[in-house]
C-alpha cells in the first residue's frame, strides 16, 4: 500500500508541475496584457478667444488602471480658424522621442516617454502643451481631436494600445477676421531715387572660437555604420542641459551638460550590441522657449572602423528582466529529482 501511495504522489508531483507553470503563465499574460482604460483630454476642454489670440491647450491623461511610459499624440484642427505654433513635451513625460511637429493642413503631432519604465506614469498628468493662434471668428466653436492613431502603450505590451477614450476641445473665437487693403496707387507719390554712394567693402572675418545656439548632432552622421564603442558629438546653448536618448529595442536616456562654447560630447564605459539605432538629443531653446531636437539613425556592427570617432551603445546597460515560467520548471525539476532519488530506490528495496 505504501509503495502506491509513493508512485502516486510522484505522479502527481510530476502532473501538478507543467499544470502550475501553464497557469501561472496565463495569469501573467492576462496581468501582461492590461484592458485599455486610460482617456486622453484637453485642458481647459472649452474656450473663448478673440481674433488674434495666442493661447495653450494642455494635452492630459488619466491612466485610470493602466501604467503607461509612451503616448503617441496627433491632433486635428480647423486650419482655417486656427493656427498650431509648436506642440511640446508636458511635465509628466519629460522625454520625446519623436520631435513635435505643426503639420498643414491641420495637424499636430509628437510622441512622449516617461524615460524609465521603472517608473511608469499612474493617474492624472500632462502630455504635451499645443500652442495656437485664433485667426478667424467663430461663434459656433471650433473643434481639435484626437486621431485615430493617437497611442498610449503601458509598460508589459508594447503592441496593446492602452487607449479607451477620447475628449475633444472647443474653442470659440470671437471678432471679425483682419481685412488688409492696400492705398490707392494714385495716393503713393513717387519718390525719386537718391544716388548711393559706391564704397570699397571689406568682409570682416569670423573669429574663431565663438559660440552657437543651434542644436545639432554632428557625430555620428545619418545612416553611419559605427563599431561597438562609439563617441557622440554635437552642439547646443552654451552651458545647456541637453537630454540625450538613444532608442533601439530598449530605450537609454541621461542627461549632459553643454560646455561654454556650446559643444557636448558622450562615451557609454560599455560596448553595444550589434543592431540599429536612432539618437535622439533635445534641450529648451534660450530664445523661444520652446524644446529645440535633432535627430539621427545609425547602425551598430561588430568590427566596423566606424568612421572617426563614431561608436555604439551598451547591451548591458539596459538588463532584461528574468522569466518566472522558466523558474518554475526548474523548480519543479529539481523536487522531481529530490522525490526521484529519495523514494524509488526505497520502493525497490521492498
Amino acid at each position: 500500500m505504501k509503495k502506491i501511495l509513493l508512485i502516486l504522489g510522484v505522479i502527481i508531483l510530476l502532473v501538478a508541475t507543467p499544470l502550475t507553470v501553464f497557469y501561472l503563465g496565463q495569469q501573467q499574460d492576462l496581468r501582461s496584457k492590461a484592458a485599455p482604460a486610460s482617456r486622453l483630454y484637453f485642458s481647459p476642454e472649452t474656450t473663448s478667444k478673440a481674433v488674434g489670440d495666442e493661447f495653450s491647450l494642455s494635452v492630459m491623461i488619466d491612466t485610470g488602471s493602466n501604467q503607461v511610459k509612451i503616448v503617441r499624440v496627433y491632433i486635428q484642427y480647423d486650419a482655417t480658424k486656427l493656427q498650431a505654433l509648436s506642440i511640446t513635451n508636458g511635465s509628466s513625460f519629460p522625454l520625446i522621442t519623436s520631435a513635435g511637429t505643426v503639420d498643414t493642413p491641420g495637424t499636430a503631432s509628437i510622441t512622449v516617454s516617461v524615460g524609465q519604465t521603472t517608473t511608469p506614469l499612474t493617474g492624472s498628468g500632462t502630455v504635451a502643451i499645443l500652442r495656437l493662434k485664433a485667426l478667424v471668428g467663430s461663434s459656433g466653436g471650433t473643434a481639435l481631436t484626437f486621431t485615430s492613431n493617437t497611442f498610449v502603450q503601458g509598460i508589459n505590451d508594447d503592441s496593446v494600445n492602452v487607449l479607451s477614450s477620447s475628449t475633444p476641445a472647443t474653442v470659440t473665437i470671437s471678432g471679425a477676421s483682419p481685412v488688409t487693403t492696400s492705398a490707392p496707387t494714385s495716393a503713393v507719390p513717387t519718390a525719386t531715387p537718391t544716388p548711393i554712394p559706391t564704397t570699397s567693402l571689406t568682409a570682416t572675418p569670423t573669429p574663431t572660437g565663438t559660440t552657437t545656439h543651434a542644436l545639432s548632432i554632428t557625430s555620428p552622421t545619418s545612416g553611419g555604420i559605427l563599431s561597438t564603442t562609439p563617441t557622440f558629438q554635437g552642439t547646443a546653448s552654451p552651458s545647456a542641459t541637453v537630454t540625450f536618448v538613444i532608442n533601439s529595442s530598449t530605450t537609454f536616456t541621461t542627461t549632459l551638460t553643454a560646455d561654454t562654447n556650446g559643444q557636448w560630447t558622450y562615451k557609454d564605459s560599455s560596448p553595444f550590441v550589434s543592431g540599429s539605432y536612432s539618437l535622439l538629443v533635445s534641450q529648451p531653446n534660450p530664445t523661444t522657449g520652446v524644446v529645440d531636437t535633432a535627430t539621427v539613425n545609425f547602425t551598430v556592427q561588430e568590427g566596423a572602423m566606424g568612421g572617426g570617432s563614431e561608436e555604439p551603445l551598451t547591451g548591458n546597460a539596459m538588463p532584461t528582466s528574468g522569466n518566472s515560467e522558466t523558474t518554475l520548471v526548474l523548480i519543479g525539476l529539481s523536487l522531481f529529482l529530490v522525490f526521484g532519488g529519495t523514494f524509488v530506490p526505497k520502493i525497490r528495496r521492498r
